[in-house]
């Protein structure tokens, strides 16, 4: 079959023909509950990279393997030991190959996919519209619905919002009863972008002329009230460091901060007083972590307002073939959601 090959970590992945992965591989040390999908799409997420450069927390993969943290396609071969496997046989599924660790990641024409990571993908989504919203879609949905457990009237502030999981994180907001929505980019040019999203207003944290640790949380913190017209009730951070005591100090009493990334710095000075003086929750969260049912009412969730027009994902498809460009604009943060097809 073809797939995706990188030979070096910290390479960009080459197409390559390579043997078709099998259910019996004990190589996977998998148990009898897997199944073999044949792909039609399958995202590029920053995981991958990461996995790639051989900084991810796990440690560096054995090389050579086909990455690709997750994909859509049809199952077409299901272990004998899987209760009701006929039902699955056909059924066009987003599934997981736990991160590409194996010689099975999505990004080939077959993939190998333990059953607990599979959700069902409905009738009247495309494949390449179904791996918009997977990985990045559920990390975008569940900390507000889920952690943060978001009322209606409250006021949400969105890191990073130029990436995928905060363009769908401000239209959650929006669909979840928000009352104001602020977003924040590195770049005046994305701001018309996010208010066509639904952000009430964008504050735009430094330029290409400061360096990261230019930010001041309090001068940050201002900028958040001023733009939420108020103080903050839920945020959503994937940057932590200075940004998210920024908005530590703009949030309401009671307010929580879900932690889900490290994008501008893995450390933070908070000091003790902010939690304590606001009763602040700061709830860490991963897609790995939430239990398997409410990843799939989720997912059947984001997939219905994907197809009613009420999430808009602004996605690039590469063929198989074109991985290296695809990869290439991955790495360039290319504030859209790429997506390499398959079949």
């Amino acid at each position: 079959m073809r797939a995706a090959v990188i030979k070096q970590i910290n390479t960009v992945p080459e197409v390559e023909e390579v043997d078709k992965p099998v259910l019996n591989d004990t190589d996977t040390n998998r148990d009898n509950t897997r199944v073999l999908v044949a792909v039609e799409a399958a995202p590029l997420n920053p995981l991958d990279l990461l996995i790639a450069s051989g900084k991810f927390y796990t440690g560096a993969p054995n090389v050579p393997y086909t990455p690709g943290s997750e994909g859509i396609g049809k199952v077409i071969e299901v272990s004998k030991s899987i209760e009701g496997s006929e039902r699955l046989l056909g059924k066009r599924v987003c599934f997981e190959p736990r991160s590409g660790y194996s010689s099975s990641g999505a990004l080939a024409e077959f993939a190998v996919a333990d059953q607990s990571t599979l959700l069902d993908v409905l009738d009247n989504v495309t494949s390449t519209e179904a791996a918009s919203v997977g990985i990045s879609g559920l990390a975008a949905w569940l900390p507000l619905a889920w952690r943060a457990k978001l009322k209606p009237g409250e006021t949400v502030l969105v890191l990073g919002a130029t990436g995928a999981v905060g363009q769908v994180a401000i239209q959650a907001s929006r669909i979840l009863g928000a009352g104001r929505v602020v977003a924040t980019t590195r770049s005046q040019k994305h701001v018309e972008m996010l208010k066509s999203l639904g952000a009430d207003e964008v504050v735009v944290i430094g330029n290409s002329t400061n360096s990261k640790d230019s930010a001041d949380p309090k001068d940050l913190a201002k900028q958040f009230k001023e733009a939420a017209k108020g103080e903050i009730d839920v945020t959503v951070d994937p940057l932590w460091g200075k940004i998210a005591v920024g908005a530590a100090l703009a949030s309401a009493p009671g307010a929580r901060l879900v932690q889900m990334g490290q994008s501008y710095s893995p450390d933070v000075q908070l000091e003790s007083g902010i939690l304590r003086g606001r009763m602040l929750s700061i709830l860490g969260y991963t897609n790995m972590l939430v239990p398997h049912e409410v990843l799939k009412e989720a997912y059947k969730t984001l997939l219905e307002h994907l197809s009613a027009g009420r999430i808009i994902m602004h996605t690039k498809t590469y063929p198989l073939e074109e991985i290296a460009q695809a990869w290439q604009s991955q790495a360039g943060v290319p504030h859209k959601k790429i997506v390499v097809t398959v079949s």
